[in-house]
């Protein structure tokens, strides 16, 4: 079975490494992938006839951009047996033609590029990447603008324990594709009185999921840190992890991120791909 991934672009610089990196992702995992663009105007549109023409002006553009990145991807893998094709539809807001277009097909993953910090305060003022997290119901992967796909042996899993079994059991048949570690790190404030606790409750659901699935490849960690999102990418960066993975409360996620949760930090923070799946 083919995972089924949707990659918006809007061509810039960063949604394009993001599209290399799905590339080179997809020759590790079998994919299909749908590049999506889509077409907005910025402010009221102009006259009728007039904005017709723009459109296909703009459709016309999207188009070549579209056939010169099949034309790049082909030359960089002339072996490829992925199927990459695109879209071009008419939006707006953006994030609306995105969520309609997951609505009408069976996507399993949306991946995006993202500037980091930078360009994190641009995506708050209504950039893409996040405007997707406020409501999208499938796990999104935010590609750094300068991450490359070197495969996928660790995978720091961030978690608040609360739902370790079903997120963990959630989380094993993407790991189990390249048999990676799954590290799960909890973090708890400095000098806690409950880490020893925290920690053997932890590893008593972990021994429960190798024992049900035969996966050994897991195990836990209880990091002390009162910046809990700079923690995180500390360990992961201490450890060379591929990729962290992290669960979010779908209803509250807008909420979350515009008032400065860890989920929004880790994305300015992180210079890993960072998956996001719903809760």
């Amino acid at each position: 079975m083919k995972l089924q991934v949707l990659l918006p672009t809007d061509f810039s610089a960063v949604s394009l490494n993001a599209i290399f990196y799905a590339a080179d992702f997809a020759q590790h995992i079998p994919c299909d992938i749908t590049l999506l663009h889509v077409l907005y105007f910025d402010g009221p549109p102009p006259a009728t006839g007039n904005a017709q023409e723009l459109e296909a002006e703009l459709q016309e553009h999207a188009k070549r951009e579209m056939v010169h990145i099949l034309e790049d991807i082909q030359q960089k893998y002339p072996d490829n047996t992925t199927s990459v094709n695109y879209k071009i539809i008419s939006s707006y807001p953006v994030e609306e033609g995105i969520e309609e277009e997951t609505r009408q097909q069976p996507y399993d993953l949306i991946m995006m590029g993202s500037k980091g910090s930078t360009g994190l305060k641009k995506i708050i003022l209504g950039s893409n990447a996040i405007a997707v997290l406020r409501n999208c119901s499938l796990p999104v992967c935010i590609i750094p603008e300068y991450a490359r796909f070197q495969g996928l042996e660790k995978l720091v899993y961030a978690s608040d324990i609360t739902n370790l079994h079903s997120e963990l059991s959630g989380l094993l048949p993407f790991a189990q594709y390249w048999n990676a570690e799954i590290k799960v790190l909890h973090v708890i404030p400095d000098n806690s009185t409950y880490k020893g606790s925290t920690q053997a409750a932890a590893d008593h659901v972990v021994d429960e999921i190798i024992a049900q699935s035969g996966y050994k490849n897991i195990d836990v960690h209880i990091l002390e840190s009162d910046a809990i999102a700079h923690g995180i990418v500390t360990y992961a960066a201490n450890i060379k992890a591929d990729m962290v993975a992290l669960y979010v409360p779908k209803k509250s996620r807008w909420k979350q991120f515009i008032s400065g949760d860890i989920t929004r930090d880790l994305a300015a923070e992180c210079m890993l791909p960072l998956i996001i799946f719903p809760k």
